[in-house]
């Protein structure tokens, strides 16, 4: 009996370990749901260790040493070494929220123990940094009903028409949006990318899924603003029809091209798979 025992639990541990991928997922405030998780270093992240390993949990913004600092000057010893994270696992045995008198909102301390050699090191996460959040994460599975409490609903006192959009979050480039106008549906895709150049008049959008097929609408309009001194920001404003909502709800965007601007940096982009499942289901 205690052999079979030990089977079954080799074998979710199995499933678990070999059974997924390691994909990119950003929780957000939900950041008590990475607890039991498998989290690798992502190699392709932003290299942003700035403050954020260390040996013991911290006690203060900004505190030095890190963990594994690329430099042991006293001054400049508050960035990891990456080569000291990559090729590991970890395991998340315990995430804590931080005293918000000391820290800003949104932190939370991450108690990872490596599944290889047992050392225990703890993260430094940030709820509202999708872009610097450097792990790649095994275990974890989005569902309709757990987007949809994040989806953004408005009246409008006027028209009593309804507004349905996914979240303003920071750093996305994508951003869905539902408007009902007696009764009828209106769907709506945004996308934004950032470009050194400036050009005034561009058309086409071009999106390539992770399965390596695309979507196109070579004469879409691309609208061009300023930003704070980064390059300028272009955008397509792009309506739905039922078609492109039920391609949508089935494949994750990989990246894509607003005129001849791409965006490659789009971060956990299989939570938007499920926003337009979930977003067609709401009035």
């Amino acid at each position: 009996m205690r052999i079979l025992f030990l089977c079954i639990i080799f074998s979710i541990l199995s499933l678990t370990l070999f059974g997924q991928e390691f994909k990119k997922v950003f929780l957000g405030k939900d950041a008590l749901n990475y607890k039991g998780l498998i989290l690798k270093y992502d190699q392709n992240s932003n290299d942003e260790t700035d403050y954020s390993f260390y040996i013991d949990p911290p006690n203060e913004l900004f505190q030095k040493p890190v963990y594994k600092p690329t430099n042991l000057n006293s001054y400049l010893n508050f960035k990891t070494d990456k080569s000291a994270l990559t090729n590991r696992l970890f395991f998340v045995k315990n995430v804590s929220g931080l005293d918000q008198k000391i820290f800003n909102e949104g932190k939370y301390v991450f108690e990872l123990e490596d599944l290889g050699n047992k050392e225990i090191i703890y993260y430094l996460y940030d709820c509202q940094l999708e872009s610097d959040f450097p792990f790649l994460v095994k275990g974890f599975s989005y569902t309709t009903n757990y987007v949809k409490q994040y989806l953004v609903r408005k009246v409008d006192e006027f028209t009593n028409e309804i507004s349905i959009s996914t979240p303003l979050e920071s750093n996305t480039s994508i951003f869905i949006t539902k408007n009902i106008k007696k009764n009828i549906a209106f769907y709506y895709l945004n996308l934004s990318t950032i470009g050194r150049t400036l050009t005034y008049g561009g058309k086409g959008v071009k999106i390539l899924f992770n399965d390596g097929t695309k979507w196109e609408k070579p004469y879409e309009k691309i609208y061009v603003n300023t930003t704070n001194g980064n390059g300028w920001q272009y955008s397509a404003f792009i309506s739905l029809n039922q078609t492109d909502l039920n391609l949508f709800s089935n494949k994750v965007i990989k990246k894509f091209r607003l005129y001849i601007y791409d965006n490659y940096y789009l971060g956990d982009t299989e939570k938007f798979v499920y926003y337009f499942k979930a977003i067609k289901t709401m009035k």
